[in-house]
């Protein structure tokens, strides 16, 4: 009823983006994940935006500070040059982050924290320099010292934390750099004990996490993973390829793994499921030795799903593999 309210200030328009103008307008204003919502003028010119919806408390206060000085972002900017001031620089740094400008939104946060080194914009720049490390516009460098600036803060707020150190996990492991999580690991898990609510089961996954790459626990990792999956996962063919691929992908338990995935295989509902599981058992028989079990369940996963080339490749690549095992066939 009070997002009812609150949207009663607005005109709401909505767009699917995959279908008509959505294209197009998702184009426009660099729409980069869903839902997104715009707040523009008459003249369709952005005022400010939110991303992602985080309940409706958020989004009554979110639609209140956007209304409260319903600017464009251009006169915003132009406002800030005359008259610089802590709350443009962070609106206008929110909507650069908000359009994938990463380089604009880490200067535009950086200016406000010069502007009032009290306003703590640590977390924000992060955000804007994790981005900008996934585009390659932000260096290493750069990445380990805005996630060291989130950390030294002793009044960062477990959310905060967590999030830091999720996104230094996941990029430890695309760059294949494991000194880039083991310390915001520790530090995360130390100071976040006493979570409670939806940050629980974040804190959840990242002990997995911890287990693996700072304890070095694979067997308590597993047992720790299970506890994150939902009631029921074991009837549920999509969970039970997700904890087999996990598996698979940090080489443990893979016995139990090719039994889950057999087993999500028989539950599929449709074929490109079906595939797609099947694809997954072809990795792990791979990866426990066995090339020609993998090269079966590959075919049947080409089989399930011809119109996916994919797995027509990954027929050929276990082809190869199972005559490098035994080249007299």
């Amino acid at each position: 009823m009070e997002l009812q309210k609150a949207l009663a200030s607005v005109v709401l328009q909505p767009v699917n983006a995959e279908k008509g103008e959505g294209p197009k307008l998702a184009a426009r204003y660099s729409v980069r994940g869903y839902p997104t919502f715009v707040l523009v003028d008459a003249s369709g010119e952005e005022i400010d935006r939110i991303v992602g919806y985080g309940g409706s408390a958020a989004m009554i206060d979110a639609l209140a500070a956007g209304l409260a000085d319903p600017v464009t972002i251009g006169q915003r900017q132009t406002r800030l040059a005359q008259q610089p001031n802590v709350r443009d620089a962070v609106k206008i740094g929110q909507v650069m982050l908000g359009r994938g400008e990463a380089r604009a939104a880490v200067a535009s946060f950086r200016q406000a924290a010069a502007l009032d080194p009290a306003d703590d914009q640590a977390f924000p720049i992060f955000e804007a320099l994790a981005l900008g490390f996934r585009r390659r516009t932000a260096t290493l460098e750069e990445l380990r010292a805005a996630a060291d600036a989130v950390f030294a803060r002793p009044d960062r707020t477990p959310a905060q934390l967590l999030t830091a150190a999720h996104f230094m996990n996941l990029e430890a492991q695309r760059s294949e750099t494991p000194a880039l999580r083991h310390p915001y690991l520790e530090q995360a898990v130390a100071r976040t004990a006493d979570v409670s609510g939806a940050l629980v089961a974040d804190r959840r996954a990242l002990l997995v996490e911890h287990a693996l790459h700072v304890e070095g626990d694979r067997e308590r990792a597993v047992v720790l993973k299970r506890q994150t999956l939902p009631p029921g996962w074991q009837d549920d063919a999509r969970r039970l390829n997700q904890f087999a691929w996990w598996c698979f992908e940090n080489r443990v338990n893979l016995a139990e793994a090719e039994e889950l995935a057999r087993r999500g295989a028989e539950l599929a509902t449709d074929n490109e499921e079906r595939a797609q599981i099947l694809d997954t058992l072809a990795e792990i028989r791979l990866a426990r030795g066995n090339p020609r079990g993998a090269l079966v369940a590959a075919r049947q996963a080409a089989v399930a799903d011809p119109a996916n080339a994919d797995y027509q490749r990954q027929v050929d690549r276990f082809t190869a593999e199972r005559r490098r095992s035994d080249p007299s066939r």
